[in-house]
């Protein structure tokens, strides 16, 4: 029996060397030459990973496969309804993207749990940009959403057209039918960027990705990233790009026996509270997978980041030395060395360096995500293997982006229905819940209590950060269609800093406490603490007065530190020890 393997190779190798190993050579992936694809048995995996010329070998169903990022919890409705807008739903909730009327606007112009009629007008259009929605299928092919004139602005381009892209299968645009469906997740995607009715970028061209018939979202890191660069760079002409997607990876690990220490802000602690000694199987089973929201997030972290530790073999796991320590934090520091990087992350900084632009959902699990340089972008759980003694195994991060966020990618998480008229929150707007914060996130937009009625799939109540995402792709879409040369990293920085209202979000206050083993369980609970994220939220002046093109400075770093913090951290055994002296 064989499984899809991703071949990654150590560097002055040539993959032709290794076909003969395996039983079937799946892609090539030549414009890759740090892995490629085959299918392998169990034996050839082993003798491919004592090869000289192997780095490892990545099984692909190993991989949790991502999910659109959507959430239905919603707790209170801001119901508005633009005026050309027909209809409302069976139970009286009114049709529209609040977001139009909402972003338009430095301050809250909207009115809570209330019908509203608003008139949106917008010069700026996204007139001479290409957007790319990389979606679970292809749209309706005849939706008057995506008329202008009587014609449409989806291309029916073919990705196998590309230079080294034949293996790709061709896309059928036509079809509409139960053989290759419609779905309502990439209907209301593609709606709140584009559409007539509901979108921003209602002058754009648009393109597609369709995951079900180009291989599911396996194809993305190995086939998408790679096409949508090459289509950029041979278009010939000065068109932006910008993809917008709306998915999230999301692990699911559970650490059992064996998660022999935590790392916590820089710290790394074999002995965790409230044991405070060498912890049991049973306790180490209970901490991680019952309360690892102690240390950075619940035990369904945005990421499925691993990192191999070189020499760890070698350490004890359970009794690591203060140079282990060093060598672990520096490993792992540096995001280059995770494990899934040239396959996953590498391949989509390329396409953004070739200056295709990205916008991607934060993620509904309110997890935290860190900037590199944040006091918890280290955090995670370091594994032991079973050798005797232990040695470290591998590294799990827990405040990282997930594996569809990289290099210059425009984080959006989501702006809830709910504002403070009722609930001592000082008449101030919340993110939602369910979305995923902290300095990584870029911008924030309405991403709850949508309301369409999509041209397939019918009336859709649109709820997650996969619609806050196609939110700022629109308004995105719109500077591009102004300012044309604006860099990703231009165009990311100036939705941080620029394109921003007046107002702010709601925020608890809960700041960090200093590293210890007891970590910071109430940081990481407080579903209405932004942990880090700047608390600003999505404005697109109608007049786009600012150009982002001129922007010089492009850094961007963390500016979150730890509190004051009067505590004495001592273990049980050290309190114990106090105890018995007096």
């Amino acid at each position: 029996m064989t499984k899809l393997y991703n071949i990654v190779l150590n560097p002055g190798h040539d993959q032709r060397d290794l076909y003969s190993l395996v039983s079937n050579v799946k892609d090539e992936l030549l414009y890759y030459p740090k892995f490629f694809q085959a299918d392998c048995t169990d034996e050839q995996v082993k003798a491919l990973e004592n090869h000289e010329a192997v780095k490892y070998c990545l099984c692909e169903d190993d991989i949790e496969q991502p999910v659109d990022a959507v959430s239905k919890q919603i707790n209170y409705i801001r119901e508005h309804q633009n005026t050309h807008i027909p209809g409302s739903f069976p139970d009286g909730k009114p049709l529209g993207n609040w977001g139009l009327i909402r972003h338009q606007s430095q301050t809250n112009n909207t009115s809570f749990n209330t019908v509203s009629n608003s008139q949106y007008n917008n010069t700026y259009i996204g007139e001479g940009v290409d957007i790319v929605l990389q979606i679970g299928s292809v749209l309706k092919f005849n939706d008057p959403e995506f008329l202008t004139g009587g014609t449409s602005r989806v291309q029916n381009f073919q990705w196998n057209s590309l230079s080294g892209m034949d293996s790709l299968p061709t896309v059928n645009y036509a079809l509409d039918s139960t053989t290759v469906p419609v779905t309502s997740h990439a209907e209301a995607v593609a709606y709140i960027t584009a559409s007539n009715t509901y979108g921003w970028a209602t002058g754009a061209r648009i393109y597609i990705w369709p995951r079900n018939q180009m291989g599911g979202f396996g194809t993305v890191p190995t086939h998408a990233w790679q096409a949508i660069k090459l289509f950029h760079q041979n278009k010939g002409n000065s068109r932006p790009t910008i993809v917008v997607d709306a998915y999230e990876y999301a692990t699911a690990t559970t650490y059992g026996a064996g998660a022999s220490s935590v790392v916590f802000r820089d710290q790394i602690y074999s002995e965790i509270a409230p044991a405070g000694a060498p912890l049991t199987s049973a306790d180490r089973h209970r901490i991680f997978n019952g309360g690892i929201n102690a240390y950075g997030n619940s035990s369904k972290p945005p990421a499925f980041q691993q990192y191999s530790i070189p020499g760890g073999s070698s350490m004890d796991a359970k009794a690591l030395t203060a140079q282990n320590k060093t060598d672990i934090l520096n490993h792992i520091s540096d995001r280059t060395n995770a494990y899934h990087y040239p396959v996953y992350i590498e391949p989509l900084e390329d396409m953004i360096e070739a200056g295709v632009h990205h916008v991607s959902a934060a993620g509904n699990n309110s997890a935290k995500i860190a900037l590199p340089d944040n006091i918890d972008h280290n955090n995670g759980v370091l594994v032991y293997n079973r050798q005797n003694p232990p040695g470290v195994g591998m590294f799990h991060a827990l405040c990282r982006e997930s594996l569809a966020i990289a290099g210059d990618t425009i984080v959006v998480a989501s702006l809830s229905t709910q504002f403070g008229v009722d609930s001592g929150l000082n008449n101030k707007e919340t993110l939602s819940t369910f979305s995923s914060r902290g300095d990584r996130v870029d911008a924030c937009a309405a991403g709850e209590g949508i309301y369409m009625v999509l041209g397939k799939n019918g009336n859709y109540e649109a709820d997650g950060t996969s619609f806050a995402s196609p939110n700022l792709g629109g308004m995105a879409a719109c500077v591009l269609g102004k300012y044309p040369t604006t860099t990703p990293a231009q165009l990311r920085k100036y939705f941080r800093d620029h394109a921003v209202g007046t107002d702010t979000l709601y925020d608890t206050g809960t700041q960090p406490i200093p590293s210890s083993n007891v970590g910071d369980s109430p940081y990481y609970s407080d579903t209405l603490g932004l942990r880090g994220y700047s608390g600003k939220i999505a404005y697109l002046d109608p007049n786009l007065t600012f150009n982002p093109s001129t922007i010089s400075n492009t850094s961007i770093t963390s500016t979150e530190t730890v509190s004051a913090d009067n505590k004495i951290n001592y273990t049980i055994a050290q309190i114990n020890t106090k105890l018995g002296s007096i």
